[in-house]
């Protein structure tokens, strides 16, 4: 069973991820609410994907934690953000991952992660 950790800073929306997520067959390992917490878990245990908000508690927002946590782990990460700004979104485009824009839909999440996990999944579609 795959394990996500989910990074997102509003409560309801976490608990709302994680249900979905848990319907959908994963294991979720753990909710951090900033940066710096998501980063110490990571540390600890390496989740096989990080479901990250853009706007978290904290010194880092979640473009700055993915980036660091990726060029360390090399754990893929999905963003969920409600900004679609040209600037939010190009941020997002410099570290290779993938987004979803709130409210997220299950549809589309499932079809990113199952991507990430198969790839032969998002070739076979062409």
């Amino acid at each position: 069973m795959k394990e996500i950790l989910i990074v997102e800073d509003e409560n309801i929306i976490a608990l709302d991820l994680k249900h979905r997520l848990q319907k959908m067959g994963y294991e979720i390992l753990n909710i951090a609410s900033s940066g710096e917490e998501a980063m110490l878990f990571v540390e600890n245990k390496k989740p096989d994907l990080i479901i990250m908000d853009v706007k978290l508690k904290g010194e880092m927002d979640g473009v700055n934690i993915a980036q660091k946590i990726y060029e360390k782990f090399y754990i893929p990460i999905i963003y969920v953000t409600s900004y679609s700004d040209d600037n939010t979104i190009n941020r997002i485009k410099e570290t290779r991952c993938g987004h979803l824009i709130k409210p997220v839909n299950e549809y589309e999440l499932k079809e990113k992660i199952e991507t990430l996990f198969n790839p032969l999944i998002s070739s076979s579609m062409d």
